[in-house]
C-alpha cells in the first residue's frame, strides 16, 4: 500500500472504477484516461468547480480527444 498523507493512514495508490458516483463519494484526486492517455489529473473539487458531475468532465475530455465512447 502507498500513503499519500505522509503514513498518517494508507490507501491503495489507484482504485480504478468506472462507477463515476464511486469515484466522486470516495477519491480527493481523479485523473482521467481516454484512449490510454491521462487526460486529466486535479483534486475532485477543483475538476468540478463550474461542472454538474464527473460524467461530465469526462465526456468532455472524451469529446476533446477527438473520439466517441463505445457502449
Amino acid at each position: 500500500m502507498v500513503s499519500y498523507n505522509m503514513g498518517v493512514v494508507p490507501r491503495p495508490p489507484l482504485p480504478p472504477s468506472h462507477i463515476l458516483t464511486d469515484i466522486e463519494r470516495f477519491c480527493d484526486r481523479v485523473g482521467i484516461i481516454v484512449g490510454g492517455k491521462l487526460r486529466s489529473v486535479d483534486r475532485l473539487d477543483n475538476l468540478l468547480l463550474g461542472t454538474a458531475t464527473l460524467e461530465n468532465i469526462f465526456l468532455n475530455e472524451v469529446e476533446k480527444a477527438g473520439g466517441g465512447i463505445e457502449i
